[in-house]
């Protein structure tokens, strides 16, 4: 199963158009994942874990025309806080990295209907997750005799849609990449295997930038976003780039977000 929730913050890396976002929606935006590379070559893995533990079965029942109708919208995370080859790769001009409450981060999923799970980069981990986690069979519910095969293949197409957003390349392990995952599931898991699931708690909004979903973390108690540290990523001007940051923060009254500056140098 996934990690237990953490206790120490996790960072989103972004621009400060992102950050602005953020602050004025009062909410986090979940995006689908690239379905022409990292979705599909995840799903590859899928069906080679499936196929290989599960002869008898063949990647028909495991492919995209099963699950493209409904995209997999998560939300990058990291533990690591100030990583150099993270700014190259996500805000190589100039960002900023944030952490929010985790206790009001836990919260607004909760209310929201997502998951947070860690993502996997070894492959014998990810086999063994794929296995134990996303299949959870025993044999007689994988024989395609059995009245239980249909209510199964369905339940594990459901984690496949849940799940294949944290199976990762494992040249991507220094990314220590968490992510929130939209969940979805199906009120009754009797029907057949390619019957669509329900539809997101979350509805599917869109913008110029193509379908998203938007989590609010400001509900019941919460009257802020509960951002707590705000790290500057590399800057050419470091000092214009705090004081927009300061005058950003200060525009939202939240004296209490502590923001550093990057010690990694700007190239």
């Amino acid at each position: 199963m996934p990690a237990p929730f953490p206790t120490t913050p996790l960072f989103h890396y972004s621009s400060m158009p992102d950050l602005k976002a953020l602050l004025a929606s009062q909410s986090l935006t979940l995006a689908p994942l690239d379905t022409s590379t990292e979705l599909n070559a995840a799903l590859s893995f899928i069906q080679s874990a499936i196929i290989n533990a599960y002869p008898q079965l063949s990647a028909d029942y495991f492919n995209l025309n099963n699950i493209s109708s409904y995209p997999v919208f998560s939300y990058s995370l990291t533990g690591q806080k100030d990583s150099a080859a993270l700014w190259q790769n996500f805000s190589p001009d100039g960002g900023f990295a944030y952490s929010i409450n985790m206790t009001q981060l836990s919260d607004a999923m909760s209310a929201n209907g997502l998951l947070l799970a860690q993502c996997l980069y070894d492959d014998a981990v990810k086999t063994d997750f794929i296995i134990n986690t996303i299949v959870a069979s025993t044999p007689d519910e994988l024989d395609l005799q059995s009245p239980m095969f249909p209510r199964r293949i369905k339940l594990i197409n459901r984690n496949i849609l849940n799940y294949i957003s944290i199976l990762k390349d494992a040249s991507r392990s220094g990314e220590q990449e968490w992510r929130i995952i939209a969940y979805y599931s199906w009120a009754n898991i009797l029907m057949g295997p390619t019957d669509p699931p329900d539809p997101l708690s979350l509805t599917v909004l869109n913008n110029s930038s193509g379908p998203y979903v938007a989590a609010p973390l400001v509900s019941g108690s919460y009257t802020t976003t509960g951002i707590e540290q705000i790290v500057i990523g590399p800057h050419a001007d470091m000092a214009q780039a705090m004081a927009d940051c300061q005058a950003l923060i200060a525009s939202y009254n939240l004296p209490y977000v502590v923001i550093t500056e990057s010690s990694v140098p700007y190239q």
